[in-house]
C-alpha cells in the first residue's frame, strides 16, 4: 500500500519546469492552475479536484430547459460552486449531439454523432462511465437512477493508458480542451480545461490531453466539447481559464458541482477508510 500511495503522489507531481498554484475555492474542492509545456508549446492547464467522498458534494448536469447559457450563467442558475461545458451540440438549436439528462429530465437529441461513452451521476456523489454500446443513442436507455448524464466524445485515458478513439479521425492539431478525469479509487473527479489558440498557450492534441489527465492523477479520462466552448467557472472567481473566443461561449449542456450547505462540516465520509 505504501508503494501505491507513493505512485499516487508522483502522479500528481508537477512535470519538470511546470509551475503549480493550488487554492481551495470551496468545501470539497481544490483548484490547480498549472503553467507547463506540452509538445514544446507553453500551455496552461486548469484542474478542479472534486472530493466525491465529501457528503456535501453533489453533481449536476443541464436539464432541457436550462441550456443556451455559459458555464457561469448556468452555475448561478442551479446554485453550482463550479461548472464546465458539456457535450458537443448543434449551434443553431442548442441541442446536444448525444445522450443528455439533467435533474432527472432527459433531452431529445436533434441528431446523434458518435460517442465513446456517457458519464452519469446520481445522488450521493455516485459516478459511473457507461460505454456507448450499453446506452445506444438514446438517453432514455440510461437507467433512471442516474439522474445526470453527459455524453463523452472520446475516452482519452482508459485504465491509466492513453488512447485515441478508433471511431474518430485525428489530425494531431492542438486546441483548447475540456475533459473529466476520475481517480483509480473513485474518490476524486477532476474537471479540466486546457487553454489554447492563444499567443502564449498552445492547447493540446487528444493524445496529449490523455497524458495531461494521467499526469493530474486520473485513471480514466473523458473528452468533452472543446475549442471556443472550453470553460471552467468557479463561483467567487468567475471563468478561470482563457476562452479562445475572448469571452465564455453559451453552450447546450454543462457539468457542475453543488456544495450542499445543509451538511455539517463533521459529517462522516461517504467512502470507507483507506487500508493502511
Amino acid at each position: 500500500m505504501l508503494l501505491l500511495a507513493l505512485a499516487a503522489l508522483l502522479a500528481w507531481a508537477a512535470p519538470a519546469g511546470a509551475v503549480d498554484r493550488w487554492t481551495r475555492p470551496a468545501r470539497g474542492l481544490r483548484y490547480l492552475r498549472r503553467d507547463t509545456v506540452v509538445g514544446a508549446t507553453a500551455t496552461t492547464v486548469h484542474a478542479l479536484y472534486v472530493d466525491l467522498c465529501d457528503p456535501a458534494i453533489e453533481l449536476r448536469a443541464t436539464a432541457p430547459d436550462e441550456g443556451r447559457r455559459t458555464a457561469g450563467q448556468w452555475a448561478r442558475l442551479v446554485g453550482a460552486a463550479a461548472a464546465i461545458n458539456g457535450d458537443y451540440f448543434d449551434m443553431a438549436r442548442f441541442v446536444p449531439l448525444g445522450p443528455a439528462r439533467g435533474a432527472g429530465r432527459t433531452w431529445t437529441p436533434l441528431r446523434v454523432e458518435h460517442r465513446d461513452a456517457v458519464l452519469v451521476a446520481a445522488a450521493g456523489g455516485r459516478v459511473a462511465v457507461l460505454d456507448a454500446p450499453e446506452v445506444t443513442a438514446a438517453a432514455a436507455r440510461i437507467p433512471p437512477a442516474w439522474t445526470e448524464a453527459v455524453a463523452v466524445r472520446e475516452r482519452v485515458l482508459v485504465a491509466g493508458v492513453v488512447r485515441e478513439s478508433p471511431h474518430i479521425a485525428h489530425d494531431g492539431a492542438r486546441h483548447p480542451r475540456t475533459a473529466v478525469g476520475l481517480s483509480a479509487d473513485g474518490r476524486t473527479m477532476m474537471l479540466v480545461v486546457v487553454d489554447g489558440r492563444g499567443e502564449d498557450t498552445g492547447g493540446a492534441t487528444t493524445r496529449e490531453l490523455g497524458a495531461i489527465l494521467r499526469g493530474l492523477g486520473a485513471w480514466e479520462g473523458l473528452k468533452l466539447d472543446g475549442g471556443g466552448s472550453s470553460t471552467l467557472f468557479i463561483a467567487g472567481r468567475g471563468t478561470v481559464n482563457r476562452p479562445s473566443d475572448g469571452t465564455p461561449r453559451a453552450v447546450a449542456t454543462h457539468l457542475g458541482v453543488v456544495v450542499r450547505r445543509d451538511v455539517p462540516a463533521r459529517a462522516p465520509s461517504r467512502c470507507p477508510a483507506r487500508t493502511p
